[in-house]
């Protein structure tokens, strides 16, 4: 999920606070979720709800929010929009904002992955950013199509 809004900063700063959904239920099985979708867990929705707290004093009035489509971004997209006080039409969904895919991979463990395909999961485990399954073509963790201005971006964890 992406936030958007100038909160306490100068009128021609735009800050981007970017949260990961909550917990699922596939993260407590240690599987791949890529494009499928695993439910939040009460941690996941626990951690959503903190985080739209936390944001609360973070983001002024009107500020944007913008999620992936996939059921546990739009999940912890919705607590948070409730926490801050949004109505939940206004979130504005990208597919761009979308998890990389594992292909055949997703909802197998790693584990499973590790016995059946020994080759590709040493790879992966080398370089884990450029090697996806047989059948995926590998995905940059940072599309190329990224404004030119990110690059010069100041990253704040909060």
């Amino acid at each position: 999920m992406k936030m958007r809004g100038t909160g306490a900063s100068s009128s021609s700063e735009i800050r981007i606070f970017l949260l990961r959904h909550g917990q699922t239920i596939w993260n407590v099985e240690k599987r791949l979720q890529g494009h499928k979708n695993s439910g939040l867990t009460s941690v996941g929705q626990g951690q959503a709800l903190e985080n739209g707290r936390k944001l609360r004093k973070l983001v002024p009035e009107g500020c944007r929010i913008m999620s992936s489509p996939l059921g546990r971004c739009r999940e912890t997209s919705e607590i948070v929009a409730t926490a801050l006080g949004h109505a939940h039409a206004d979130i504005e969904y990208d597919s761009r904002l979308k998890e990389i895919s594992f292909g055949s991979w997703e909802g197998r463990t790693l584990s499973d992955v590790q016995l059946k395909e020994p080759d590709v999961y040493r790879r992966r485990k080398e370089n884990r950013w450029d090697i996806s399954p047989p059948e995926e073509k590998a995905t940059p963790w940072l599309h190329s199509d990224c404004n030119p201005g990110c690059q010069n971006s100041r990253v704040h964890r909060h």
